[in-house]
């Protein structure tokens, strides 16, 4: 594509590698630095105890390959880390490999690179704790790369290969089929993408797509309360259309800043007939035309569900690619200003990498903690230390459960959150809660409705201990002994109304 030609595949190997060690090094300072599970890596804890076809209001892929890693590696934080590693790097490498494909210079894939950290939701957000939405950008990158390869050189192969890489992403996050949706239109907006939608053989991805998908999606139909759960957190209706593409807009901005802020460096050396140029190539022609469909789903979604509350984290899988679009329109030499660019990119990943460990370890001096602080290694040692192995652990929520099941591996936890199918509980027990005598009345509610366990007759030990690196702040749990006298059951859709008896512990127990 341009006159320098693509870079050499030895250095683009070599700065892959540097940037997989920088995400490796990244999860290894936080796994050191605190042992506490935050919120997505607990609810994982908890929903990777069974395989199902469906989990709630996410869909299940994720969970899989977490149990996955908990078979080979065992339970912990470390499989955890090293699937968000994994990641993170497939979505870099695959992004450099379309770039390579796409003739880019090795300034060029430097400036893609650069702009991956100036998203803020990749760089910070995703390495701090999300999962879904680093699983659907990962196959939304090796989707798009997919595409690119079959524009180039169609095979039966590759068109199975787009298949399985769609009905994963299908099964990843639900945002992920807007991607797909823009990718298609997009495709069809193109002559060199057209044709292989044209190709006969498209009936491979779909048939192969189908395969992978259907199950979960059978079960989305069966469970249409469990997989809507979280359709709350768009406030659909609670305002016009108008206001709704405000927020989502907002959200974009959001999403997108800094990198369109810094972009204007490189950006601003790029002759308007380069840009024509670039533009008129077939990828780069497919690149814009991806952007554009994107911008006309999410109008439309928004329009027509009128939601009130779009996060600029939806926007992950829709628009990663960013970074590297930019570097196209850059041209193979950006100059001054593009190795400033750069520069500035590798001061901000280096002030991310000290800061993501940093956050836990100065909190008592900035006054700022996060969950990371909480001593949840230390109490629930001790809890276990104290205790015989309990055969079921019911907490209050997710960041309970999913820490507590580090410690009590062969317990089977419940929470109010998720109700997933599993066997019925029955004997001895504990039962965990972050508040005094675990006074939230949603929690109580569901004890009595699920297991006829009344919290009030319960009598509680508490167990305290400082914050992580903040001896001045302690944080405490508050747990009992249960009995159950008959099976509760806990399972999707299902409502006991079952009495139990209770075993009443000394208040001094294991404090």
């Amino acid at each position: 594509m341009h006159g320098l030609g693509r870079a050499d595949p030895r250095r683009l190997l070599l700065l892959w590698g540097l940037v997989v060690a920088y995400f490796a090094l990244n999860a290894l300072t936080q796994f050191i630095t605190s042992g506490t599970a935050d919120l997505d890596q607990a609810e994982q804890l908890v929903l990777s105890q069974t395989l199902e076809w469906g989990y709630g209001a996410q869909p299940p892929l994720y969970t899989y390959l977490v149990r996955l890693a908990f078979s080979m590696f065992g339970l912990g934080l470390g499989p955890l880390l090293g699937i968000k590693v994994l990641l993170l790097s497939m979505t870099v490498g695959a992004m450099m490999t379309l770039a390579h494909r796409l003739g880019f210079s090795w300034h060029q894939q430097l400036l893609g690179v650069a702009g991956f950290v100036f998203i803020p939701q990749l760089i910070w957000e995703s390495q701090r704790d999300l999962t879904h939405s680093v699983l659907a950008t990962s196959l939304a990158a090796a989707t798009l790369l997919q595409a690119a390869r079959l524009a180039d050189e169609r095979s039966s192969s590759g068109y199975g290969a787009l298949g399985l890489l769609i009905g994963l992403g299908l099964i990843s996050k639900y945002n992920y089929a807007i991607f797909l949706a823009a990718l298609l239109l997009a495709a069809g907006m193109v002559p060199a993408y057209r044709a292989w939608l044209a190709d006969r053989r498209i009936a491979i991805t779909a048939l192969v797509a189908l395969l992978v998908a259907a199950p979960h999606y059978s079960w989305l139909l069966f469970n249409p309360e469990l997989a809507t759960s979280g359709a709350h957190k768009f406030q659909a209706g609670a305002g016009d259309a108008l206001s709704g593409l405000i927020t989502a807009g907002m959200a974009a901005l959001a999403f997108l800043t800094p990198l369109w802020i810094f972009s204007l460096l490189p950006l601003s050396v790029t002759s308007r007939s380069q840009l024509l140029a670039v533009a008129r190539t077939g990828h780069g022609r497919f690149l814009l035309a991806l952007l554009a469909a994107v911008a006309l789903l999410v109008v439309v979604f928004v329009g027509f569900s009128q939601a009130q509350q779009v996060k600029d984290r939806w926007y992950q899988p829709l628009l990663f690619y960013l970074p590297w679009v930019i570097a196209l329109f850059c041209g193979p030499t950006p100059g001054r200003r593009g190795r400033l660019y750069f520069a500035i990119a590798v001061f901000f990943a280096l002030l991310v990498a000290i800061l993501l460990p940093a956050r836990t370890l100065l909190a008592e001096k900035l006054d700022r903690y996060s969950r990371p602080n909480l001593p949840y290694p230390a109490l629930f040692d001790r809890l276990a230390r104290s205790i015989d192995p309990p055969g079921y652990v019911l907490t209050e929520s997710n960041l309970l459960a999913g820490n507590a099941r580090l410690f009590f591996p062969h317990a089977e936890f419940r929470v109010p959150t998720y109700s997933v199918p599993m066997r019925t509980l029955a004997g001895a027990g504990i039962l965990i809660c972050s508040t005094p005598e675990c006074e939230v009345k949603k929690f109580r509610d569901w004890l009595r409705h699920a297991c006829g366990l009344d919290a009030s007759t319960l009598t509680f030990a508490k167990l305290e201990t400082p914050y992580l690196y903040a001896p001045s702040k302690t944080h405490a749990i508050y747990w009992a002994r249960v009995n159950l006298a008959s099976p509760c059951i806990m399972a999707a859709g299902i409502r006991g109304n079952l009495t139990g008896t209770v075993t009443r512990t000394d208040p001094k127990a294991g404090a």
